[in-house]
């Protein structure tokens, strides 16, 4: 009798709910719905509730939390402060220091593109940045003008789609810029990470695709070259992944090191990425619409690349010759 008693007490207590984040979120969001006066737009509440959960957050030391963790406590804490901002919620909260933005070169699909900005829509980004070449349509030209908080940038001029997204660098103004297709198929969530990477001392979050496409045999000629690349640099923990395929994140501290202009050929990017001592890693797994298809420029872009690595590394890139004794040729 004594032990089922202390037993149901244990449960008890072990059920017994707490404060939590979705009150906490609601707290916060009735508190600005009174400093408002309601009167605010759905907009406002969404910026209000991305800088309270970051102050929040942070506090608690949320940087050396794990993202999934991060990912869960966001969530909870938004849909209270929804409720009690009475406003409709769409935004997925990041703890973040400093701002983001994404960049988006668009020649494709009108669907695609809307897609990608409803996506877009759902982080808290400073910039949305929408490059259109002379190739696009005026349906992508009317999507992306009316769009509310997108900058449209349109060049006549501009045919390619990695010059494209070196304008869009060259424009951002943010602490993180986040690079995506126009016809992205990664989640908000998704994204998110490559944002979070950089803001906690990441500077070029790269896309994990490796595992995506199995093993090397049947992979893209584009993946083998990259991963035969990042193993002769002796970065072989990044795989297959380069500025080759998006989407990728580069710090405000990469785009002053590599140079914006650069991102028009990501081989030369991603090579002075990574003998520029910049901190390059994997941000996540995201799918990717398309890889590209081998042609002579991505050949000799890669090739460029390599020479430039053997002028600051050697012709072996550091590996020691395990093979030959040349130090017998001295005497």
């Amino acid at each position: 009798m004594i032990r089922k008693r202390i037993r149901r007490r244990r449960v008890h207590k072990r059920r017994r709910p707490g404060p939590g984040l979705a009150a906490k979120g609601y707290r916060d969001g009735r508190d600005w719905l009174l400093r408002t006066s309601g009167k605010a737009s759905a907009y406002a509440a969404a910026i209000a509730a991305q800088q309270a959960w970051s102050r929040f957050a942070l506090r608690r030391r949320g940087q050396r939390r794990s993202w999934p963790v991060l990912l869960r406590d966001g969530r909870r804490y938004a849909a209270g402060f929804w409720r009690g901002a009475n406003r409709p919620g769409g935004l997925l909260p990041i703890p973040l220091r400093g701002t983001a933005a994404a960049v988006v070169y668009a020649a494709g699909d009108v669907n695609a593109l809307r897609a990608t900005l409803h996506t877009l829509r759902q982080l808290p980004l400073h910039e949305r940045i929408v490059i259109l070449p002379a190739v696009a349509s005026s349906e992508l030209l009317a999507l992306s003008q009316a769009e509310p908080g997108v900058t449209t940038v349109y060049r006549p001029e501009l045919a390619d789609a990695d010059r494209g997204r070196a304008l869009g660098g060259r424009l951002a103004t943010a602490d993180t810029v986040l690079f995506v297709e126009d016809d992205n198929r990664a989640t908000s969530a998704q994204l998110a990470k490559f944002i979070w990477k950089c803001d906690n001392g990441m500077d070029v979050a790269l896309n994990d695709i490796s595992s995506q496409f199995g093993v090397f045999r049947r992979r893209p000629d584009v993946l083998r070259l990259a991963e035969f690349f990042n193993l002769t640099l002796n970065r072989r923990e990044l795989r297959a992944s380069s500025l080759s395929v998006l989407p990728f994140a580069l710090s405000r501290r990469a785009l002053q090191s590599i140079g914006p202009e650069k991102l028009a050929d990501p081989p030369q990017a991603y090579t002075a990425a990574i003998l520029g001592a910049l901190r390059v890693g994997l941000a996540a797994s995201a799918p990717s619409a398309a890889v590209a298809a081998v042609d002579a420029a991505m050949v000799n872009g890669f090739a460029v690349a390599w020479k430039a690595a053997m002028t600051r590394l050697g012709s072996r890139h550091s590996f020691p010759d395990k093979l030959r004794y040349r130090a017998q040729l001295e005497d």
